[in-house]
């Protein structure tokens, strides 16, 4: 069965550690065609994917193929499509097979926007909590997919009083939509 229902988010017990020094040294500002633009000051302008390579740099672009072509994405060898095809082709009722996932390179959490991997998508890998304030993307997330490594979970957490605490993303899998607990309500990321 592919990994992709909201069961998959499960509490964790401990508030993200470092989450005080989430994003240090990152200014707001990331490369963008030829240029550079302030997510923090500006927002995205007409930027759909930006890709956070690390704590000072990241990279943003126009489309999401774009993206994906810059970090080696291979629709023909993403696991999480492999399975979904396999699925359907075995059978398994249009209802009770999985759609296909978004794209989102191997090695790397991708959060998006809206439900069904729509709408602007950021991108991470780092090993550390980072402030998605940062990013301009606070209060946005609606779907994710974990596509680092075997037992290479990630996290998110609302700090808000009464928020949902700190969850566990688990590894190769997709949420499509993260309901209403958690839509629009994520401060923090761990990649």
């Amino acid at each position: 069965m592919l990994a992709a229902a909201a069961g998959i988010v499960m509490a964790m017990s401990i508030a993200p550690a470092g989450a005080a020094q989430a994003a240090a040294g990152f200014s707001g500002v990331a490369k963008f065609k030829n240029s550079t633009i302030d997510l923090k000051k500006d927002g995205w302008g007409s930027a759909q994917t930006c890709v956070v390579r690390s704590k000072t740099e990241v990279q943003c672009y126009a489309t999401a193929a774009e993206a994906d072509r810059a970090l080696g994405y291979v629709r023909t060898n993403d696991p999480l499509v492999k399975a979904a095809q396999k699925q359907r082709a075995s059978g398994v009722s249009a209802q009770a097979a999985a759609a296909d996932p978004p794209a989102c390179a191997n090695g790397w959490l991708c959060l998006w926007e809206h439900i069904n991997g729509g709408g602007r998508r950021l991108i991470f890998k780092d090993e550390y909590w980072q402030k998605l304030s940062e990013y301009a993307f606070e209060n946005t997330l609606s779907s994710w997919r974990n596509n680092q490594g075997a037992n290479d979970t990630g996290g998110i957490f609302d700090g808000a009083s009464g928020g949902f605490g700190t969850r566990t993303l688990s590894s190769s899998t997709y949420n499509s939509n993260v309901g209403a607990t958690l839509n629009d309500k994520t401060d923090q990321v761990l990649g």
